[in-house]
This record gives C-alpha cells, sequence and structure tokens, in this order.
C-alpha cells in the first residue's frame, strides 16, 4: 500500500487522538475539454485565491471531476496485543467528520498520443512527466457534504479546471487536512491519493461540444462555494 494510503495517527484536529485511514476516488471523471486559449486575464478563485492568471478563452472539463473521500477508525490493539491484523471501522455518518480543512489538489500528466479508450493506465506514474503547468483554474478544492445516492458524502468538486494543451491527459488528486496535526515528523502529509479517468482535450476546431450535465453535477449546482453548471440543461 503507498504510504499516503496509510493509516495516520492525528495529535490534534479533527481526527485527535485517533488513527484513520482515508481513501479517495474520483466518482466523476472528465471525458472531454475544448483546449485553452493563451490570452491571459485576472480573476480571483475561490477555492486557491493566489490563482490569479487564468486563459480568458477556455471551457473547463466535462463533465467536471468530482471525488469522494472515506475515513476508517483504525484500532490496532489487537495487532499490538498479537492477536493479529489492526481493525478498522468506517465513519459512514459523515455528520461527525467536521469538513472544514480538508483539501483535494490536482496535478495534469499526459497520456501517449495513441492512447486509445480500454487501455490500461500505468499504476503509478512518473513524477517528472507531471505538466500541472499546463492546467488553468483552481487547482485546491475544498471538502462539501453532500448527500448523493441516499447517503450523504464528503465530496471535492473541481469545476473551472481547463487544460492549455490538446492531446490525452489524466488527474492526479491528493488529500489533505490543513487544520489537523499528525503525530510523527510530517504534521500536515498527504492522507489518500488517486489518479482520474483518462480525458481528450480537443483543438477548438475538432472539439465535438458540451454534453447535458450530469445528475451528480447538478446535485453539486447548488452547493456554495457555487458549482457553475456551464449553461446546460
Amino acid at each position: 500500500m503507498s504510504p499516503m494510503g496509510r493509516p495516520v495517527a492525528f495529535a490534534a484536529g479533527t481526527f485527535s487522538g485517533l488513527t484513520v485511514r482515508t481513501e479517495l476516488r474520483e466518482i466523476q471523471a472528465a471525458e472531454v475539454a475544448r483546449k485553452a486559449g493563451t490570452k491571459e486575464y485576472t480573476s480571483v478563485m475561490w477555492q486557491c485565491p493566489d490563482e490569479t492568471h487564468t486563459p480568458a478563452d477556455r471551457r473547463p472539463l466535462d463533465p467536471p471531476p468530482i471525488l469522494v473521500a472515506r475515513f476508517f477508525v483504525v484500532d490496532a490493539s489487537a495487532q499490538w496485543q498479537g492477536e493479529g491484523s489492526a481493525t478498522e471501522k468506517e465513519i459512514r455518518n459523515t455528520d461527525d467528520v467536521r469538513v472544514e480543512g480538508f483539501v483535494c489538489n490536482v496535478d495534469l500528466f499526459p497520456m501517449s498520443s495513441d492512447w486509445r479508450h480500454g487501455e490500461p493506465v500505468p499504476a503509478t506514474l512518473e513524477e517528472s512527466a507531471k505538466c500541472t503547468e499546463n492546467l488553468s483554474g483552481s487547482r485546491f478544492a475544498e471538502a462539501i457534504r453532500l448527500e448523493y445516492g441516499g447517503a450523504k458524502s464528503v465530496m471535492f468538486p473541481f469545476p473551472d479546471l481547463s487544460v492549455t494543451k490538446s492531446g490525452y491527459h489524466l488527474l492526479r488528486y491528493r488529500i489533505f487536512n490543513v487544520l489537523s496535526i499528525a503525530a510523527g515528523t510530517v504534521p500536515v502529509p498527504a492522507l489518500a491519493e488517486c489518479y482520474g479517468g483518462v480525458f481528450h482535450v480537443y483543438g477548438s476546431k475538432e472539439f465535438p461540444g458540451l454534453r447535458a450535465s450530469t445528475d451528480l453535477t447538478k446535485v453539486c449546482a447548488p452547493v456554495p462555494p457555487s458549482f457553475p453548471p456551464f449553461g446546460r440543461t
């Protein structure tokens, strides 16, 4: 298991006194996008106000990526007593989770130009291949608590990401809690990571157009901070 997927003992914050394992999963993946222009203007994004330079001629990824986080309290006492593996229990009532402080960030990776749908995606990607500089929009999303599919979940929507280079790409997500302190040498570690699905960024002339908003996008739309519905029905 990646170190980012291992249990973390918290000394302060949301899970103070607990050892918690976090899972992160992309539940809505981008499929297409139109290549963003290069002309810039100044704007202020709600998730990360210091990211102020955004191409004026751009279209967000469609549909907008959305992540869900799950949290498992780990009881290692059985393992310590030599009785087997540690046990864990999921926090199913997300009202028990203080979402303030949870932040998800995103990085961009290119895929081969001859990649085809259905082909496997590498389990890990070289950090040197990262091309996050080709992302526009807010690369950080704050957690929201949202009811969907009959249950409340902790979600991270990315409504305004766009890409300035055409071709196939995928996103890597990492989750942190900036208001909690973990025991050990890294006070604010990455709690979990996951890779999203591969999407295609088209040039302006090849772009097939926006699709109808998904049910999940519509559910997110009324949740403040505002989640742009992109003018679709």
